[in-house]
């Protein structure tokens, strides 16, 4: 005997919401400091820099190849530990706009309301204790805003 499930169509919607290109289900939230030696991978893609991130002083924030940070409006990251985002020619770590849907895909669900643009989040920052740092094969994007 064969048993009939019946969909209803707002399923469908959302199941085809989830496979459509440049729509982003998962993303990890970020912000505040990282006061213990840290690596973030590409599964955890997008990480969404929601407030000011800091690298404190002795500790290292490492980013591996295809990592990709979106940044909110007025967010920096201030490095006062060390950054190593290291990236390859075919897969680079990303730093750039949370409107930005070309990489991460439409992590703020707004479809083509927004467009990414120059000064959308604040900087990177290195300071004092950063010296160690390296960054190759990354795409830094949509920020330099300046907070005067």
């Amino acid at each position: 005997m064969r048993k009939l499930i019946r969909v209803k169509p707002l399923y469908i919607i959302i199941l085809s919401l989830i496979s459509l290109p440049g729509f982003s289900i998962a993303q990890t939230y970020l912000g505040g400091h990282f006061s213990t030696d840290t690596t973030l991978i590409p599964s955890g893609n997008p990480y969404i820099v929601e407030s000011d991130l800091f690298i404190d002083e002795n500790y290292t924030l490492a980013l591996l190849p295809g990592t990709i940070l979106k940044f909110h409006t007025r967010v920096s990251l201030t490095v006062n530990g060390t950054l190593i985002a290291e990236g390859t020619s075919s897969d680079s770590i990303v730093f750039t706009s949370f409107k930005d849907d070309d990489y991460g895909g439409d992590s703020n669900a707004d479809a083509d309301a927004t467009t990414p643009a120059a000064g959308d989040w604040h900087t990177i920052q290195f300071n004092a204790g950063s010296d160690n740092s390296s960054l190759s094969h990354c795409i830094v994007q949509y920020g330099g805003e300046w907070i005067g």
